[in-house]
C-alpha cells in the first residue's frame, strides 16, 4: 500500500508540474488615427510537415485594444514548428489607415516565456512575404507599403510593450496580404505524458532500490 501511494503521488506531483498548457497569446488593436480604415483580418497559423492549420482569425476595426487573445498550442507542444502570422484588408479590401498593431505577442508554457514575436522581428529572425489579389502570387520580401515592425504606438492612448505592426500592401493601387512566419522551438520541452512516465519511471526504480525500499 505504502508503494501505491508513493507512486501515486509521484505522478500527481508530475501532472502539477507540467500540467499547463502551450499558449498562443497576444492584445490586438488599430493605432490612434486609423478611424478611417474599416478594419484588418488576423489570422494566425501552424505550419508543420508541410501542414497548414488555423489556429486564429479575428477582423478588428477598433481603436482600443482587445482584450487578451489565447490559443492554445497543446498540439504542437514537443515539437518545432512555423507560426504564420497573415493579415489583410478584410472582405471590403480598402487598405486605408490599415495600422493594425499586434500586442505583446509570444509562445508561453506555464506562464514562463517560450517565444517573443517583438524580439524575432528586431533580430530579423522572421521571414517576410506577401500576395497580391492582382495577380494571386506570394512573392518574398515586403513592397507596396506591406511592413512588419516594431511599432510600439498607442491604441486608445494606451501602448502596449513589444508591439509590431503588420500593415497589408497599398502602394499604386496594389492590394494584397501581408504575411510574416517564425520558426518556433519546443522540442526541449516535454509533454505532459512523457514527464508522467519519467517521473513514474524513476519512482520504480527508487521503489526497487534498496536505499529507498518502502517495503515494511
Amino acid at each position: 500500500m505504502k508503494n501505491y501511494f508513493f507512486i501515486l503521488s509521484l505522478i500527481i506531483f508530475a501532472s502539477f508540474l507540467y500540467s499547463g498548457p502551450l499558449e498562443l497569446a497576444f492584445f490586438l488593436g488599430m493605432a490612434d488615427g486609423s478611424g478611417a480604415s474599416d478594419g484588418v483580418t488576423v489570422q494566425f497559423f501552424v505550419e508543420k510537415s508541410g501542414q497548414s492549420t488555423k489556429v486564429f482569425e479575428q477582423h478588428w476595426s477598433q481603436q482600443v485594444w482587445s482584450q487578451e487573445f489565447i490559443v492554445n498550442l497543446d498540439a504542437w507542444v514537443g515539437q518545432d514548428f512555423v507560426v504564420n502570422i497573415t493579415t489583410s484588408p478584410g472582405p471590403s479590401r480598402s487598405t486605408h489607415y490599415d495600422w493594425i498593431i499586434i500586442g505583446d505577442a509570444k509562445v508561453r508554457k506555464d506562464s514562463q516565456l517560450v517565444y517573443s514575436f517583438a524580439n524575432a522581428i528586431s533580430t530579423g529572425q522572421f521571414t517576410g512575404s506577401y500576395t497580391l489579389d492582382s495577380t494571386g502570387q506570394t512573392y518574398s520580401g515586403y513592397q507596396y507599403g506591406a511592413n512588419c515592425v516594431i511599432q510600439n504606438t498607442t491604441v486608445g492612448g494606451i501602448t502596449k510593450v513589444n508591439s509590431f505592426m503588420q500593415h497589408p500592401p497599398w502602394q499604386n493601387g496594389n492590394v494584397g496580404n501581408t504575411i510574416s512566419r517564425y520558426n518556433v522551438q519546443t522540442s526541449h520541452i516535454p509533454e505532459t505524458s512523457t514527464m508522467i512516465m519519467l517521473v513514474l519511471g524513476l519512482g520504480m526504480v527508487m521503489l526497487n532500490s534498496k536505499k529507498f525500499l518502502l517495503l515494511p
